[in-house]
């Protein structure tokens, strides 16, 4: 595949067939590419970025993954994502997100369980990063880990009904829920060291 994209906001799906050979230029605006979790997992296990692909700010997850898949977002130089629904035990981790600005946009379609999302050098102690949350789907529970996330922000507002948010992250001291919308929240399920909310 070769192809460059225009000047808005643009989104391209893979479905299971992006590979290293693929030639591809997000352009102007805000982009999205997209593929399978095994796809992704795939690639990320090459181990090199995906040298071809650039100029895309959000890497999606299009399926529920059947097995655990290690993606790292580095390889097309996304610093955000978004994830279908993720259920059982199968587990997906997205290392890298946030570039250096440590501020990443991840949005979940649907409930997950086993999410871990990684910023870039979240760890170390010189950063201040922050996730922007978008949680979607009605009665939904969002389980997923934060490392050296500092802050967490969340909009219901595209979230139906009930929302329950279980979330662990040593590192996190501020946590806003705005927009809910007609969605009940309930952080009940938060792990320890918030310290504002």
């Amino acid at each position: 595949h070769a192809a460059t994209l225009g000047a808005g906001n643009d989104s391209v799906n893979f479905g299971g067939n992006l590979t290293a050979a693929d030639t591809l230029k997000g352009g102007a605006g805000q982009d999205v590419i997209a593929t399978t979790a095994s796809n992704w997992g795939a690639m990320s296990a090459l181990g090199a970025a995906l040298s071809a692909v650039s100029e895309f700010e959000t890497l999606q997850v299009v399926d529920d993954a059947t097995s655990h898949v290690v993606v790292d977002a580095g390889l097309v130089g996304a610093s955000h994502a978004r994830l279908a629904g993720q259920t059982g035990a199968e587990l997906v981790t997205v290392n890298n997100l946030g570039g250096t600005a440590h501020l990443a946009n991840v949005r979940f379609d649907s409930g997950v369980a086993g999410v871990t999302l990684n910023l870039r050098d979240a760890t170390l102690p010189s950063t201040a990063d922050v996730v922007n949350l978008d949680v979607r789907g009605t009665a939904q529970t969002y389980a997923f880990t934060l490392n050296g996330v500092e802050t967490l922000n969340v909009d219901a507002s595209n979230a139906g009904t009930s929302v329950a948010l279980a979330l662990t992250d040593p590192a996190l001291t501020g946590l806003k829920v705005a927009n809910t919308g007609l969605a009940s929240f309930d952080a009940g399920m938060l792990g320890a060291n918030v310290g504002v909310v």
